[in-house]
């Protein structure tokens, strides 16, 4: 029997030295979001989208998008 892990083995975050947080709560934050795929596909909304539109004129830029929604720290 083969075990299939959904959890990440390693997430990293990079931040190019553009930080205004302490690491502690920037890990502290990210520990926060489960990183599951069905999770990611379900906080996304990935299901319901319109991907013709997103070919059409770019993946980037559309507000009403989840992906393109800022999360507070």
């Amino acid at each position: 029997m083969r075990l299939v892990k959904a959890e990440p083995y390693e997430l990293t975050v990079e931040t190019f030295g553009t930080e205004k947080s302490e690491n502690k709560v920037l890990v502290e934050f990210v520990s926060k979001f489960d990183m599951k795929p069905a999770a990611i596909i379900e906080r996304l909304n990935l299901l319901s989208v319109d991907y013709k539109v997103d070919t059409l004129f770019s993946h980037f830029g559309h507000q009403e998008r989840n992906w393109e929604k800022i999360e507070d720290l």
